[in-house]
C-alpha cells in the first residue's frame, strides 16, 4: 500500500470512530434528558396537589420529610435551616417572616392547577428542566417557564439541586435566595 492510501484509510477510520462516538454521546444525552424530564414531572405531579391543599410551607415540609432524597444535600440543608428559622420566629412575638415568603418550587404565592415539564437541557453535569404552569381557567400552558429545575444524576437517582427563577433575571435561584436569607438572619437576629 502506498503512504497516501494508508493516510486516507487512517483518516477515514478515525472519522468514522469519532462520528460513532459523537452519535453514542448524543443518544446518551437524549436518554438522560428524557429521564431528567420524567423525574422532574413526577416530582411536580406529587408536589402541586399538596401545595394546593395545604399551602407552600406544609408542602415544603412534606418534601423534607417524605422526599428529601430527591433533593441535593446542599439544597436540603438550606431548606431545613430556613424552615427551622421560620418555625422559631413563629413562636416568638411579632410575627416576623425570616424565611421564604413564596413557594420555592413554583415561584409564587398563587398557583396554577397543573405544571408541565417542557424542554430539558443537559449542561455541565446538570440537567435543566423548564417547568410551565397550566392555567386553571384557559387550560393553556404559560408562555414562559415559571421555574427551571436544576437536576443532577447521582448513582442511579436524580436530585433537585437548585431552582432557577427566569422571570426575575439571571442568577436568581433558590440556593442564592436561601443563602441571602441565612446571611440576613445571622446579621440581624430576631429580638427576644
Amino acid at each position: 500500500m502506498t503512504r497516501i492510501f494508508k493516510a486516507v484509510l487512517c483518516l477515514c477510520l478515525t472519522s468514522s470512530l469519532l462520528s460513532y462516538r459523537t452519535s453514542a454521546q448524543t443518544d446518551d444525552s437524549k436518554d438522560a434528558s428524557k429521564s431528567c424530564r420524567g423525574f422532574t414531572q413526577s416530582f411536580y405531579d406529587w408536589y402541586v396537589p399538596i401545595v394546593l391543599k395545604d399551602g407552600s410551607r406544609r408542602a415544603v415540609k412534606r418534601v423534607l420529610d417524605d422526599r428529601n432524597r430527591e433533593l441535593g444535600s446542599n439544597l436540603r440543608r438550606l431548606l431545613q435551616q430556613d424552615s427551622h428559622a421560620q418555625d422559631v420566629a413563629d413562636k416568638g412575638p411579632g410575627g416576623y417572616i425570616v424565611g421564604l415568603d413564596f413557594d420555592p418550587f413554583l415561584s409564587g404565592q398563587d398557583f396554577d392547577g397543573h405544571y408541565q415539564v417542557g424542554k430539558s437541557t443537559a449542561k455541565g453535569g446538570s440537567c435543566f428542566a423548564e417547568v410551565f404552569g397550566r392555567s386553571s381557567v384557559s387550560g393553556q400552558l404559560e408562555e414562559h417557564p415559571e421555574v427551571i429545575a436544576e437536576v443532577t444524576h447521582s448513582g442511579d437517582e436524580w436530585r433537585i439541586v437548585n431552582v432557577h427563577y427566569p422571570r426575575y433575571g439571571q442568577g436568581k435561584t433558590l440556593v442564592t435566595i436561601l443563602r441571602d436569607l441565612q446571611k440576613t438572619r445571622q446579621e440581624h437576629p430576631l429580638p427576644k
